[in-house]
């Protein structure tokens, strides 16, 4: 009994982090590489017509600011996917009882196995993220 109640708790917690996840967007990532597109594409507009020496160099940077919003957006889906499949894997645990069929054990390592899996992308795609920022 003491397990479905832990169970029922961090269901509560999954389910808070999937609305966390789906309404943010990372706002430091996005916001510092919007303004590094925006200043980028500034100082070429006018650094044109200072014949800058090498603009190929801002040309890369803006490129990289917006491949890390991307990547910080690709890990906001995979978040997303990891705590839904995290709920399912609670839901799961939930319904089972004592002794859980085989069905409902292969359910729980499915849920199981596709939040670890998603979970590990995002952390991937976060540092991927911060990285190339």
């Amino acid at each position: 009994m003491k397990d479905k109640e832990h169970y029922k708790a961090r269901k509560q917690i999954c389910q808070s982090n999937l609305m966390y996840s789906i309404q943010r967007m990372d706002l430091l990532i996005i916001s510092i590489s919007g303004a590094g597109v925006y200043v980028i594409l500034e100082v070429l507009k006018f650094g044109y017509d200072k014949h800058l020496s090498n603009p190929t160099i801002l040309k890369i940077a803006g490129v990289l600011f917006i491949l890390s919003i991307i990547l910080n957006f690709s890990s906001q889906l995979t978040g997303r996917r990891a705590n839904h499949h995290d709920a399912l894997f609670c839901d799961a645990h939930i319904d089972a009882d004592e002794s859980p069929t085989d069905e409902q054990t292969e359910t729980i390592k499915f849920h199981d196995s596709k939040s670890d899996r998603y979970t590990k992308w995002t952390h991937r795609l976060d540092k991927s993220s911060v990285f190339i920022m």
